[in-house]
């Protein structure tokens, strides 16, 4: 005859196996993402090396008002090669288009507007064009 005692210890031990499992699962998916994440990031990096993208540094850029240097300082370039410059570069140019549209942004600027040189035409805008 089993003892009620032996019933709740093989309970609390199946328990205590079921949470070990979960804790290895949980563990198992934690590596596989943190090797996904690094993955991804080396990936990021062979595309943006394979694209060879030199522009004005952006961390210096991002120092000056509106992204943009003084008239006559030349600004070093550097070649676009890890995420953190993309994400500095895309800050910089996002800054020159909401300054060159004055606050607006993509969806807010008008796909045309009238042609100051030809009254009644309407030209495509060249804020959202550039």
């Amino acid at each position: 005859m089993v003892m009620e005692y032996e019933v709740v210890a093989a309970k609390r031990l199946h328990f205590m196996l079921g949470l070990a499992g979960l804790a290895v699962m949980l563990a198992a998916v934690g590596v596989a993402l943190i090797v996904g994440g690094a993955r991804a990031g080396d990936d990021v990096k062979s595309a943006l090396v394979a694209e060879k993208v030199q522009v004005a540094d952006p961390a210096i850029l991002l120092t000056y008002h509106d992204t943009r240097a003084p008239q006559g300082l030349k600004v070093p370039n550097v070649l676009v090669d890890t995420a953190d410059e993309a994400r500095l570069q895309a800050t910089v140019i996002k800054t020159h288009a909401l300054t060159s549209s004055k606050g607006q942004t993509w969806t807010e600027i008008p796909r045309q507007i009238a042609d100051p040189n030809n009254p009644g035409m309407m030209i495509d805008n060249p804020v959202r064009t550039t």
